[in-house]
């Protein structure tokens, strides 16, 4: 995975390998074209594998949606600064919802197996847990533990998580994926004071070797 911009965004995908294909059900109709704060009604535990699926998919556009408008005005320099401001804002918003929603997914499903789900549910769950800014993340370590033992998540996605809840709480990061490109064109990798040992711990989890002078896997 490349740098990516402040916002972290990427284009929604459909999935490659096709587990799941569009539904066309009362579920798809009644709650994933609905209002996407009328989705906190929503029973979670009363999904099917099928029917989560189709439900990560459609948080994973809501995830985009507004990074994705942010983007191409910030190219076409379209808007003012306040209306910018509220399109932060709606996403904030947006990424709020998500994650709740994300965590109640978690607790019945564990961490999203790739072996179980699509591609894009599987980013879905990835990239929500990214893009929210709160500190309650300590949950997650146990699940993406037994996900990688399982051979369940991606590499990447693994070495990615697990800084983020290192960093959140104050921690110093395992495997340097958290960086970001300064305006004279440095790298500043956060919270990395050890780094003898990091491309060990990459080593051992298939990761090739940091780069010290581009960002590796996340900016932001």
């Amino acid at each position: 995975m490349g740098c990516s911009s402040k916002d972290e965004s990427v284009s929604e995908k459909e999935p490659q390998d096709s587990k799941f294909s569009q539904p066309q059900d009362s579920f798809t109709k009644n709650y994933l074209f609905d209002g996407h704060q009328n989705l906190l009604r929503l029973e979670i535990d009363q999904l099917t594998n099928f029917q989560m699926d189709s439900f990560l998919r459609h948080l994973f556009v809501m995830d985009q949606k507004f990074r994705i408008e942010l983007n191409e005005n910030k190219i076409s320099d379209s808007i003012d600064r306040a209306e910018r401001r509220k399109i932060y804002g709606k996403m904030d918003k947006a990424d709020k919802i998500n994650y709740t929603l994300l965590k109640r997914i978690h607790g019945k499903f564990g961490w999203p197996s790739n072996k179980v789900f699509s591609d894009s549910a599987v980013d879905a769950s990835f990239f929500i847990t990214l893009h929210y800014r709160g500190h309650d993340l300590d949950y997650l370590t146990p699940l993406i533990e037994e996900s990688f033992s399982k051979k369940e998540i991606k590499n990447d996605h693994y070495a990615i998580l697990t800084d983020r809840v290192l960093l959140r709480y104050g921690k110093s990061q395992k495997f340097g994926t958290h960086c970001r490109m300064t305006r004279d064109g440095t790298v500043d990798f956060t919270s990395l004071p050890d780094t003898s040992g990091i491309n060990q711990n990459r080593r051992e989890i298939g990761l090739k070797e940091l780069n010290w002078k581009t960002c590796d896997l996340v900016s932001y």
